[in-house]
């Protein structure tokens, strides 16, 4: 049995216009947070005080990354470090290029500092993704690759004697063309060395799992065959629990 309880409420800064949010915990009691308003993308840190009912979401300063891409999420590397990785193209611009791309925050004391931008090159995709803290130094992402309809992932590495990142391995887990609309993606750490991708097959409309490892170079491999999950076929929709 599990209990739970709500704690207090915390509105937005802008509730009828801020959308698709996102969070990571840095540490137990903070949390990075992105989302986007009017083409833009913005973070802020959040620190959750009190417990229970009484628990409150208490939010910091806002400060506005840059032009917003399709597709972002957050990974919480430490207290004074988080990634935001995104796929697609970039609003309000007319430079038009499908990217996959990642940028590091630094928390400095009450400031917070956006670093460049980083692309993986040859890669192209306007779809969702998802990304996972492997440890405290990786994380592993996961995209569709326009170019090929493939499903991918790429570890995106965390230097802190550099504080930087940058793109290593990368794997193909499907390359059966089966994703071709925009479709959700999900990857779910397993252990030390394993991860799970999950996603619709769009040709035969079912759900499917891919098991996959990291080596102790962090090399990726495909440990598994696909298996469908879902046996119900036809349009639906689906989330995951840790």
């Amino acid at each position: 049995r599990v209990n739970f309880a709500f704690g207090i409420p915390t509105p937005m800064g802008d509730a009828d216009h801020d959308k698709f949010p996102h969070i990571d915990n840095l540490t137990n009691t903070t949390i990075a947070m992105i989302y986007e308003r009017s083409m833009s993308l913005y973070t802020r840190i959040a620190e959750v005080r009190g417990v229970g009912t009484n628990a409150q979401v208490v939010l910091g300063d806002e400060t506005r990354v840059g032009n917003s891409y399709e597709f972002h999420k957050v990974a919480g590397m430490d207290s004074h470090h988080y990634i935001i990785a995104a796929t697609g193209r970039l609003w309000n611009t007319s430079f038009y290029y499908p990217a996959v791309t990642a940028v590091l925050c630094t928390i400095n004391g009450t400031k917070l500092q956006i670093g460049e931008w980083k692309y993986l090159p040859w890669a192209m995709s306007h779809n969702y993704m998802d990304m996972d803290n492997f440890d405290f130094s990786n994380v592993i992402m996961v995209f569709t690759e326009a170019t090929e309809h493939s499903i991918k992932a790429v570890m995106l590495h965390f230097d802190r004697e550099e504080n930087d990142i940058y793109f290593g391995s990368s794997r193909t887990i499907q390359n059966g063309g089966s994703v071709f609309y925009p479709e959700k993606i999900d990857i779910r750490i397993l252990s030390p060395t394993s991860f799970a991708v999950f996603y619709e097959d769009q040709v035969i409309h079912r759900l499917c799992l891919v098991l996959c490892t990291v080596s102790s170079s962090l090399d990726i491999s495909v440990s598994s065959p696909t298996y469908v999950v879902s046996l119900t076929s036809g349009a639906f929709s689906y989330d995951l629990c840790e």
